[in-house]
């Protein structure tokens, strides 16, 4: 909106947005409507994460787990033709060692739950379909992308976005 009315790149004049925002897809998946786009600081993570926590007891819960917060969290929604939500999420990390790591522990839950191996983007991804929801995660390079959309959905439809993030 700011670039449209004269005002610099709009909000690609903030470096960190423009970077997180560029590894999603380039345009509009086909027979999906773009309706929110978030982007969250690893800080503003952290903070949500301890709200209404006394200051020294999130301080504490922060440092145990500050290994699993990505540097920033960037996320869209999606609804298709019929009113269900995709949600798209980008974990991104300081480097592709942190995204590994996590990828790892991520990788072991989802196969005890049953996932199944799928290629997405030129990797290894993971397919999990129950409970009213799929869902396909993948790691390539600092990311971690997870995808969700209702159960009825294959996994050919999360693959083909999947294949259109910018990773």
């Amino acid at each position: 909106l700011a670039q449209n009315v004269g005002n610099g790149q709009g909000l690609f004049d903030y470096q960190e947005v423009k970077n997180s925002l560029w590894t999603f897809p380039a345009s509009v998946p086909p027979g999906l409507a773009l309706t929110e786009l978030n982007t969250r600081s690893q800080g503003q993570i952290e903070k949500s994460l301890i709200a209404g926590q006394k200051d020294a007891d999130g301080e504490k819960i922060i440092a145990q787990i500050r290994w699993l917060i990505p540097a920033r969290l960037s996320s869209t929604e999606y609804v298709d033709s019929d009113h269900q939500i995709w949600v798209a999420r980008n974990f991104e990390y300081r480097s592709t060692f942190h995204a590994w790591r996590n990828w790892t522990l991520v990788r072991v839950w989802l196969r005890l739950a049953g996932a199944k191996s799928i290629t997405v983007s030129d990797v290894s991804g993971l397919y999990l379909s129950e409970q009213g929801m799929s869902m396909l995660v993948f790691q390539k390079g600092p990311y971690i992308i997870a995808l969700t959309c209702p159960r009825a959905t294959t996994s050919d439809g999360l693959v083909a976005l999947g294949n259109l993030f910018q990773v």
